[in-house]
């Protein structure tokens, strides 16, 4: 999880020891401790990413209340959760998920936090058809959960622009995929600027 102050320079949190080690030498300041209120930050940040961090908390709504307190006036936070529980597999259990979202399970989320959605849609759709095969797969042969390996260069490469391909493409389109995007904050500070996905990633 990252934040971008006002200010120049950036924040973050991680609850893994061994990745905020990792992220320390990319990020000005990181914290371990759980993001929530007990999570002193300084300043009010424009922007706020909660890349992957939800499905791994016991208690999201304190997490998004806390993450819309420290938005400054028409700030932004961007928020990326795994999608749709047809997909659960051992890769979902060996991260410790709790869940997995889809978009009128994560409004309803959203409304108990307070959060106002301008933009949300689906990505990684070219993975909807391989995580429905591992599962199946997985329910057949009864595998155990192993930890990932990370994949060849010439497979982020690929991927990398298949993901790029479906964003110029058909991402878009009303079709469900591995991952939900969606992108809000608080209601009087963010309505008047109707800021979409697309618009946040131009203007980084």
């Amino acid at each position: 999880m990252s934040f971008e102050p006002t200010s120049p320079g950036g924040d973050g949190a991680e609850f893994s020891t061994w990745a905020a080690v990792t992220a320390c030498s990319l990020i000005a300041f990181l914290n371990s401790e759980m993001f929530k209120e007990c999570l002193r930050l300084d300043g009010q940040f424009s922007l706020i990413l909660m890349l992957d961090v939800l499905e791994h908390m016991p208690e999201p709504v304190r997490a998004i209340r806390y993450a819309l307190h420290l938005l400054d006036p028409g700030g932004i936070l961007l928020i990326t959760v795994p999608a749709f529980t047809l997909l659960w597999t051992t890769h979902d259990t060996i991260n410790q998920h709790y869940t997995r979202y889809t978009k009128k399970s994560f409004r309803r989320l959203a409304s108990q936090a307070g959060l106002h959605i301008t933009s949300e849609r689906y990505f990684f759709q070219f993975l909807f058809p391989a995580k429905i095969a591992t599962r199946i797969a997985e329910r057949i042969f009864r595998t155990q959960p192993v930890p990932p390996e990370i994949p060849a260069a010439w497979a982020n490469e690929l991927l990398y622009r298949l993901s790029r391909l479906e964003q110029k493409t058909w991402g878009r389109l009303p079709i469900p995929g591995s991952s939900l995007m969606v992108l809000g904050g608080n209601l009087p500070k963010i309505k008047a600027k109707n800021v979409s996905i697309a618009e946040v990633f131009s203007q980084k």
